[in-house]
């Protein structure tokens, strides 16, 4: 975020508006946050598939009760229609979430509105 915020503080658009007498708080919070923290929004959603995956680790390491150690349990018992189940909750879950990425994209960047 802080390296997306630097390249964004660079652009040509945030000289024009600190030219024309911008509040630099206006400037910061209003434009250059919003196109900054678009990579991290994407960047966030791509992380939770792998969010995901990793709860299968933490759960049967750790013995917590959770989708993860189902998952584990099931393919030691190969139980399929389980399985069936669960990765359609996970995927169900991981599409959600990459649709809400969208929307917030759309909130954040005016351009892609359309």
């Amino acid at each position: 975020m802080r390296a997306s915020t630097l390249g964004t503080l660079r652009e040509d658009y945030v000289m024009m508006l600190k030219a024309f007498g911008y509040d630099d708080r206006k400037i910061l919070f209003g434009h250059v946050m919003r196109n900054a923290s678009l990579p991290m929004v994407t960047n966030v959603g791509i992380q939770m598939g792998y969010i995901v995956s990793g709860a299968v680790l933490v759960e049967t390491v750790f013995s917590y009760p959770g989708m993860g150690l189902l998952v584990y349990q099931a393919v030691l018992a190969r139980d399929y229609p389980t399985l069936q189940g669960a990765f359609f909750v996970l995927t169900v879950t991981t599409l959600i979430a990459l649709l809400l990425v969208d929307l917030l994209y759309s909130v954040l960047d005016p351009r892609v509105r359309r």
